[in-house]
């Protein structure tokens, strides 16, 4: 080090950062870092950040807007179809083994396995909805009174009627 000058160094350790400095840049040590950041690669705000000893703050990953929550009846019904088709390929024997695999009752499996004796029309408006369902006319308990019912008229005017009370709120 000649002339007064002395080593600078933005981290204690010292082939971190080696640029020679005078006496004032020692004093204010982040000063004109821009111009010597090109010494590592380092950028200014990188160097500034080692020389107060904290962390190079992670990347913020782009905010992702969640998606939307798929009515539970939805996916009760998908699961029917699901099911249906393990079914029929042989992945599992009856509604008992999947009651089994799925660690609930078979009473249980065969709820939701009723939905798919809704019409098809109605199965596609249940797969459609576009919000969740709390305590409405739609919600999954009201529609397992409307699998109960056999023929397809009485049903759609069941299915009519309970789309109705929920829009009017009653």
């Amino acid at each position: 080090m000649e002339n007064g000058e002395s080593l600078l160094l933005a981290d204690p350790s010292p082939d971190f950062l080696g640029v020679r400095g005078t006496d004032e840049q020692k004093q204010y040590p982040c000063q004109g870092l821009e111009e010597r950041s090109h010494v590592c690669g380092l950028t200014a705000s990188n160097v500034i950040r080692a020389y107060v000893g904290g962390r190079p703050a992670r990347p913020k990953e782009p905010e992702v807007p969640e998606p939307p929550r798929i009515p539970r009846i939805a996916r009760h019904m998908a699961l029917a179809f699901k099911f249906q088709d393990m079914v029929d390929c042989g992945e599992v024997r009856d509604y008992a083994d999947l009651a089994r695999l799925g660690y609930v009752t078979r009473t249980r499996i065969t709820q939701v396995m009723n939905l798919l004796n809704l019409t098809p029309d109605i199965q596609e408006e249940i797969l459609d909805l576009a919000t969740p369902i709390e305590h409405s006319a739609l919600a999954e308990r009201r529609i397992r009174a409307i699998t109960k019912v056999v023929l397809w008229a009485p049903q759609r005017r069941a299915w009519a009627n309970s789309r109705d009370r929920s829009t009017t709120g009653a």
